[in-house]
């Protein structure tokens, strides 16, 4: 008997920034191998959205507007799960943003708002979480990173600071969580045509790809479904013995240099 080690069905999956780009894909990609699926973010009317597209796959959808940034909605949102499915075996860390100032013009306020929204987020949810997850026996976690994150990009310091620590806290909750059979990954992405990257792209007149062509060896930026795919790797038994990595998901190494 070949068992489908990508299969989901009878899980849960929690994906953050579920209304557009890739958490959208990734809750589509989820729902089409079983799982069902609860989408949160900001704006209610691209949750109904996504949700619906769950639906038409035969799976359950919950929707839940939620602002990552407060620590009582990240909690209830986890606690909404719990309560209408019975549990919660996947948690998609993928809300987050920035805005760009440089380092003389970013504020406090600025500043505390783009850790709340890129780090603090994905402690108090995982956190959450993984109390319920150590509890049902397991589960998966996936925080996604980026590339700034590790390299210097002027304009980003609190985006890549927070992005930095979640990269590290994704190895401290898999060392803490293992023996209790929840593993945690990131993935680090590079430039994405999600709709945000693509209308900023728009805005100044450039191609997402032209942008993107040299900063990898693909010559192209990626898209959501690109980054969806590996996610549902590392959130199935697929990926059983792999916990606390980082997986790059960029386009491959540049080849005239870091942009």
């Amino acid at each position: 008997m070949v068992v489908d080690a990508f299969d989901l069905s009878g899980r849960v999956a929690v994906i953050t920034g579920g209304g557009t780009g890739i958490g959208k894909a990734t809750s589509i990609v989820l729902a089409e191998h079983g799982a069902d699926v609860v989408v949160a973010s900001r704006r209610m009317e691209n949750l109904e959205q996504t949700a619906e597209q769950v639906r038409a796959l035969g799976r359950r959808a919950l929707t839940r507007r939620t602002d990552v940034r407060k620590t009582d909605e990240c909690r209830d949102l986890i606690s909404a799960t719990v309560e209408e499915f019975g549990r919660i075996d996947i948690l998609v860390n993928n809300a987050g943003g920035s805005k760009s100032f440089s380092l003389d013009e970013w504020s406090v306020e600025e500043f505390e708002n783009s850790i709340a929204l890129n780090l603090r987020s994905v402690f108090v949810l995982s956190q959450e979480a993984a109390r319920h997850m150590v509890h049902q026996g397991g589960g998966s976690i996936v925080n996604i990173s980026s590339v700034a994150s590790e390299f210097a990009m002027p304009g980003l310091a609190p985006y890549g600071m927070a992005k930095a620590g979640v990269n590290n806290l994704t190895r401290t909750m898999a060392a803490e969580y293992g023996r209790s059979g929840v593993r945690v990954n990131c993935v680090c992405i590079g430039f994405v045509k999600s709709s945000g990257f693509v209308r900023a792209m728009e805005a100044i007149g450039r191609d997402a790809d032209e942008v993107a062509r040299s900063s990898n060896a693909i010559g192209r930026a990626g898209t959501p479904e690109e980054i969806a795919f590996p996610i549902l790797f590392l959130s199935s038994t697929a990926a059983s013995f792999i916990s606390g990595e980082t997986l790059h998901l960029n386009g491959g190494p540049p080849v005239t240099g870091p942009w």
